[in-house]
């Protein structure tokens, strides 16, 4: 007994210096620099409502890449440097997600998504599912399904090519129904498709609530139990939308797969796959297996992780060849070397077709599908470059803005950035040079939590831009005095952030 007690007293000794010496070092370490905050709400009244990666870039000329803030007593930092974002998120301790209150059980119920779920088995079973479904060899059963879906998207083009706004506002449908067909198997109706108008609906309100700032219930998670008829609590209404839209966009497309597959009319889609996988005999359900309710959650956010990104890119495109008439021609006639002005590009052009390429992967860095990537949350204290990110920080990353130098606007390494330059991804042979660890990186995501729908954006990107040039001239739009109207090049705000709306030339080559 009194060597049982020495031992516990010595144990006890050790636990508390060595605690002491946790907190002294604490202590005497500080958070990395940013604004003053207030007492008790700390930063609040200086987070954005629009355009944040303009104001997170402007701390970042003051208090460098690195920037840190408090909330209401949640610290945040944001990253505006590909090195911070590569040296932070390859390390296991921010794989983590923030708990986002609007999403939360009580109010939308949306941690069933991907992008929101916590790190562990969860999140392994719908990471697998998303992967083995988007991986380049998986994609390749599809190519005819993404090649049809844009030749309808070309034809809608050509009938009505004056009414080029409305078709930019409805270009969503291209990207929805091609990730519905790749999650489902779902052939997306013509005209007004009930499920698809789900899921359209549901991805929209994702992008109204997803940044800081945006919604007040996410900066002062108390008033979630506030009744609804007090001043401030509107969000109660936008909640119960959610929740609705929510159950019906992850549930039905699952049952449509289910109801199919007994018929035997499924088509080839990432959930049947699924499904067909749990079926096979010699399946052994351990952590981190795909069940059905790790497809359900994870094909339901594939759809919300895209909505409206290439979408994004792609009024970008229009813009950039509007602005651009010698990157218009000399990607024709690349284009045109290939084709021969005989037929339309497919996926087996795209090795000869460095230059098209190159303007895919000048639209994700000029003018990036979103610029504020999805935050991570760090589960543990961590230390870097001396500073202290406590254990629970939001860590989010700005990829870009136009007025100040962030990753993919980073003077050093890519020399007059505001510039739409596809050069700056070949080399003087014209050849492909490759930028992929930050041009990817700070469009898709760094670390362990990347989008594993990088594969599925690249192929739709490419087809479109190769397919668009082999049979449109896009140029400024002339008034009646056949003068050509300015193009101001102006973006919106939004999370996924696109041109605002312009008018130009879309005329038929042949």
């Amino acid at each position: 007994m009194p060597q049982f007690s020495l031992a516990l007293i010595l144990t006890a000794l050790l636990t508390s210096f060595l605690g002491l010496r946790y907190f002294l070092r604490r202590a005497r370490l500080s958070y990395p620099p940013g604004p003053k905050p207030l007492p008790l709400i700390g930063n609040l009244f200086d987070l954005p409502k629009s355009f944040s990666w303009l104001t997170y870039a402007s701390w970042a000329k003051t208090y460098g890449d690195v920037v840190s803030i408090v909330v209401v007593g949640q610290r945040i930092v944001i990253l505006t440097s590909a090195t911070a974002a590569r040296e932070l998120f390859e390390k296991p301790i921010y794989s983590d997600r923030p708990t986002i209150p609007i999403f939360d059980t009580g109010l939308m119920n949306w941690n069933w998504m991907t992008q929101l779920t916590s790190y562990g088995d969860q999140l392994q079973a719908q990471r697998r599912v998303l992967h083995g479904g988007m991986r380049p060899s998986a994609l390749a059963q599809h190519r005819p399904m993404f090649e049809a879906k844009v030749h309808q998207f070309l034809s809608r083009l050509a009938e009505t090519p004056h009414d080029f706004v409305e078709h930019l506002e409805r270009s969503s449908k291209l990207q929805g129904s091609i990730l519905m067909s790749l999650a489902y198997g779902y052939e997306v109706k013509p005209n007004n498709d009930k499920l698809f108008s789900i899921v359209q609906e549901t991805g929209r309100l994702a992008v109204t609530v997803m940044l800081p700032g945006t919604q007040l219930v996410n900066d002062l998670p108390a008033l979630q139990y506030l009744p609804e008829w007090f001043p401030g609590t509107g969000f109660w209404k936008l909640a119960r939308k959610g929740r609705e839209l929510g159950k019906a966009m992850a549930d039905s497309p699952i049952a449509f797969v289910k109801e199919s597959m007994a018929k035997g009319t499924a088509q080839p889609s990432i959930a049947r796959d699924g499904f067909e996988v749990m079926q096979e005999s010699d399946y052994v359900l351990k952590p981190g297996s795909i069940t059905e309710e790790a497809l359900r959650n994870a094909c339901g956010s594939l759809y919300l992780a895209g909505f409206d990104t290439v979408v994004a890119a792609l009024h970008s495109l229009f813009l950039a060849l509007a602005l651009h008439p010698l990157v218009q021609r000399k990607a024709q006639a690349e284009v045109d070397a290939v084709t021969g002005r005989t037929r339309l590009p497919s996926f087996d052009d795209q090795p000869h077709l460095p230059y098209v390429d190159a303007i895919c992967k000048e639209l994700v860095r000029w003018r990036p599908l979103a610029p504020m990537l999805f935050p991570h949350k760090v589960h543990e204290d961590n230390t870097y470059r001396g500073y202290l990110i406590p254990k629970g920080t939001i860590v989010m990353v700005n990829g870009w803005q136009a007025r100040f130098p962030a990753i993919l606007q980073d003077p050093e390494r890519f020399p007059d950035p505001d510039s739409f330059k596809p050069e700056r991804f070949l080399t003087d042979e014209q050849s492909r040079k490759s930028d992929e660890e930050v041009v990817n990186g700070a469009a898709f995501g760094f670390g362990r939590r990347h989008c594993p729908g990088r594969n599925v954006t690249d192929a739709i990107l490419f087809m479109t831009v190769a397919s668009l040039l082999a049979s449109f001239d896009v140029g400024p739009q002339k008034n009646e005095h056949g003068e050509e109207i300015p193009l101001t090049g102006a973006y919106t705000g939004n999370s996924a952030s696109r041109p605002e709306p312009f008018e130009c030339s879309i005329t038929p080559r042949d």
